[in-house]
């Protein structure tokens, strides 16, 4: 995993997998995805859906996505208010057409839920669990979505600034410091031209 990230005008490496957080991958999330569609039914196939989808897209901490309300969801905006229980503010977060679509379906099925997925972020992880049990992945815990949201908007071209909204970080330097490298060739590439 050597892909160059823009970052302001610099070029910027992601750090290799040996020293990247426990994240899953895109594919790792369509695996999900397909096992759900094949092996669950009702209701259990919807929660774990949506839990699935919200995890990855949000890339919020599993006891935020948890607490998700209807009147956080503006769904013609295509908006989200993720309240952050860690650093205790909320954070509006976008979201894809099809996140909005299945937020729309779920919540006209399921009319009562409130909190949204109508589960403790314990539930969350125990479904997360069997979720990475089922596609060969038994270490799966929710934050490794968050991780893997970072990780697969960065391989997408997104922005560090923008990653790092999304993530709730007050810094993008904590953003990079957990997901970027300087390497000698990135400091060599950045110092040509400079006179000292």
């Amino acid at each position: 995993m050597n892909n160059i990230v823009p970052f302001s005008g610099m070029n910027l490496m992601l750090k290799g997998l040996d020293t990247l957080p426990p994240h899953v991958s895109i594919v790792q999330v369509n695996k999900i995805r397909a096992w759900i569609e094949a092996n669950e039914k009702g209701q259990a196939k919807d929660t774990d859906l949506l839990l699935t989808n919200l995890m990855f897209e949000l890339g919020g901490r599993v006891t935020d996505v948890c607490q998700l309300r209807r009147r956080d969801i503006d769904l013609s905006g295509k908006l989200i208010t993720l309240y952050m229980q860690k650093v205790d503010r909320n954070a509006k977060v976008t979201i894809s057409s099809n996140l909005a679509l299945q937020l729309s379906l779920f919540m006209e099925k399921y009319k009562a839920r409130d909190p949204l997925l109508g589960f403790t972020r314990q539930n969350a992880w125990q479904r997360i669990k069997k979720l990475g049990k089922a596609i060969d992945l038994p270490e799966l815990h929710p934050h490794m979505f968050r991780h893997g949201m970072a990780i697969h908007l960065l391989n997408s071209g997104v922005v560090i600034p923008v990653i790092s909204t999304r993530l709730g970080h007050s810094n993008v330097m904590t953003t990079m410091q957990m997901y970027m490298k300087i390497t000698p060739e990135i400091q060599r590439q950045h110092m040509e031209g400079i006179e000292f």
